[in-house]
């Protein structure tokens, strides 16, 4: 009978550790799902800013190209 008592406890504590386990499964696969959706935001962002970059670049360095050709017809 003791034995049976023992097995009993130990079977709802086995529940009762699997149920928690499910629920810490289900909270990991939320933040992992947030944390991929985070993450592929910031990807878009970083390819945004990229972009502005090299538009950046391209307008600064067809001003420049102005700057010299000024600079070289006052020198004239």
């Amino acid at each position: 009978m003791e034995d049976e008592i023992k097995l009993m406890k130990q079977r709802k504590e086995l529940e009762l550790q699997s149920i928690q386990l499910s629920e810490n499964q289900k909270m990991l696969e939320d933040k992992l799902k947030t944390i991929e959706q985070l993450k592929q935001e910031l990807l878009k962002q970083q390819n945004k800013f990229t972009e502005m970059e090299i538009v950046g670049y391209d307008t600064i360095k067809s001003q420049n190209e102005v700057f010299k050709a000024e600079i070289s017809n006052l020198q004239k």
